[in-house]
């Protein structure tokens, strides 16, 4: 208290006023942050008797696991990830295998085909150019 006899007259009333000012912010911040929806990874499966909510992770492992499956490649051999609306599939072949793209992104669309997706994914197929070596 004696600290804030000695302070100056106008410098107390600021350093309030600052202080509420950034406690307001914060506050509307987390109002809005709890209140706006946002941008979650999950996509809607339609189905005709139940309502399904899908995490991204699994659509991409599911994805990544029918276009390993198409091109004989190993567990370790294919990555998946999920945009708002594309889904991404990259191929990590052994140094020296021929991967059939076209196969994996045939594979990669039936597997979306089957599980319909709302809202809809466009899926893309990359085969890495350079190899891993298993050992």
């Amino acid at each position: 208290m004696d600290a804030a006899v000695r302070a100056p007259t106008g410098l107390v009333d600021a350093v309030v006023v600052a202080v509420g000012a950034v406690l307001a912010l914060l506050g509307l911040w987390s109002l809005l942050h709890g209140l706006l929806p946002a941008r979650r990874p999950r996509h809607v499966v339609r189905s005709d008797r139940l309502g399904v909510v899908v995490d991204d992770e699994v659509l991409a492992s599911a994805a990544a696991r029918a276009a390993r499956s198409a091109t004989r490649l190993g567990p370790d051999a294919a990555v998946g990830s999920v945009g708002r609306r594309a889904l991404d599939v990259v191929l990590l072949p052994a140094s020296g295998v021929d991967v059939d793209e076209a196969s994996a992104a045939a594979a990669v669309d039936r597997e979306l085909a089957a599980v319909d997706v709302v809202p809809p994914l466009t899926a893309r197929v990359r085969v890495r150019t350079t190899g891993r070596i298993d050992g």
